[in-house]
């Protein structure tokens, strides 16, 4: 008789293992919307493809084969319903690093189609893993929303439509940089969140079709947008999250206490001298998350700003126990605003309150400390499922895949 799973991670009350299913390398995963099936993609030089996994059977069926030289498909996204999944990769065309979305449907045996984009291309921040997924489903299935940024820095949006089979791209102002995230609204408006606050960055809401956006909210920033229930949570980066829904403006909740305890915490686990010293120094100059944002005011000037983010209508801003960039994000449960948060060494689960945003620690890496030598490489949640994907080797070649119920 097999005894129970285990995984190498302290789990919270609440948090069950329910199995563990041997990958070999995966670097990105994406749940359907049941939580029956994962979307794996395997981006590397020795091993590229796409693959779908039956989480009930342990059945993987590779649906963009690793035979031949294939293009380093990345970040899968899967349709609202769970009807369709969408990947896309990168390609060099006239000199030009142009992009390949490739659409597949539930239950067909090969692709639906491939679209070729006119750029592809993306950046991450400072020690930031791996960038938030690059598509994002309309809501009813018919299309998606790349975002890619040019060689000389210039973001678009770019709308594919399925049965045009096209992609066309909308680009956005010079001054608006490093646009890392993007978001399609039930009113198939687009959202582009910026890394940075400022009168050209932020998050900016564009109608869809419309070349100018008809809303921006300055002080929401981050590397990462999470479509929940009531609203669209940005995280990521300089220790701030936000959460944009209906509400009053109110003031930033503190988390000074929780991000200096934390901070302890992975301090006490710290070996190496790298370790060491970058939560003593570098870590711990940024408790006040204040001290660490910057204003984009064109694309080549910045400004250092004191203080919180201003607080706005329908805007939420708290700080947070992430003391890196982290933008590994997942709705747990599309009925609820629960949202689960990696940074590669825990696992939280942030809860939305009138009180404020609730976050409990769900999965913690006791053997691990920084971003540096994380084992957690990837998570995606679904229907209060919660898949981790975590790294028995140093360099990824055996990966495990977790799976979690939370309560």
């Amino acid at each position: 008789m097999a005894g129970k799973p285990t995984a190498p991670f302290a789990l919270a009350d609440g948090v069950t293992l329910r199995k563990n299913i041997e990958l070999g390398s995966v670097s990105d995963l994406s749940l359907s919307a049941d939580a029956s099936i994962a979307a794996l993609a395997a981006a590397t030089w020795k091993h590229r493809e796409l693959s779908l996994l039956e989480l009930a059977t342990g059945e993987r069926t590779a649906m963009i084969p690793a035979a031949g030289v294939q293009p380093m498909y990345e970040l899968p996204v899967w349709s609202t319903d769970g009807a369709r999944w969408a990947v896309s990769a990168a390609q060099w065309s006239d000199q030009e690093q142009r992009g390949l979305v490739t659409v597949g449907e539930l239950g067909a045996s090969a692709p639906l189609c491939t679209i070729e984009t006119p750029a592809y291309s993306w950046c991450t921040r400072n020690n930031q893993r791996r960038p938030s997924p690059l598509l994002s489903w309309e809501p009813d299935g018919s299309g998606l929303v790349q975002r890619s940024i040019r060689r000389d820095d210039r973001n678009a949006i770019i709308a594919i439509d399925l049965k045009k089979r096209s992609a066309d791209a909308l680009w956005l102002h010079e001054d608006e940089c490093d646009v890392m995230a993007q978001a399609v609204g039930e009113d198939r408006s687009r959202y582009a969140l910026c890394a940075s606050p400022g009168t050209r960055g932020g998050l900016a809401r564009y109608a869809a079709g419309a070349a100018k956006p008809s809303e921006r909210w300055e002080w929401v920033f981050g590397g990462q947008l999470v479509a929940t229930a009531s609203g669209l949570w940005a995280l990521g980066y300089s220790g701030y999250g936000f959460f944009l829904g209906p509400g009053a403006a109110r003031p930033v909740q503190r988390a000074r206490k929780e991000r200096e305890a934390r901070r302890r915490t992975l301090a006490a686990r710290a070996k190496t001298k790298w370790d060491v010293e970058y939560i003593t120094d570098g870590i711990a100059q940024h408790i006040d998350p204040t001290s660490s944002v910057i204003v984009r005011q064109t694309r080549s000037t910045y400004a250092s700003v004191d203080g919180d983010p201003t607080p706005t209508e329908g805007v939420r801003c708290f700080e947070t126990e992430l003391l890196w960039e982290s933008t590994d994000a997942s709705s747990l449960d599309r009925s609820t605003d629960e949202l689960v948060v990696s940074d590669g060494v825990a696992v939280w689960k942030w809860s939305l309150t009138k009180k404020g945003v609730e976050r409990a620690l769900l999965i913690d890496d006791l053997q691990r400390c920084t971003h540096r030598n994380a084992r957690i490489t990837a998570i995606s949640a679904a229907n209060r499922t919660l898949a981790v994907v975590w790294k028995k080797d140093a360099v990824g070649e055996r990966c495990v895949l977790s799976i979690f119920t939370v309560r």
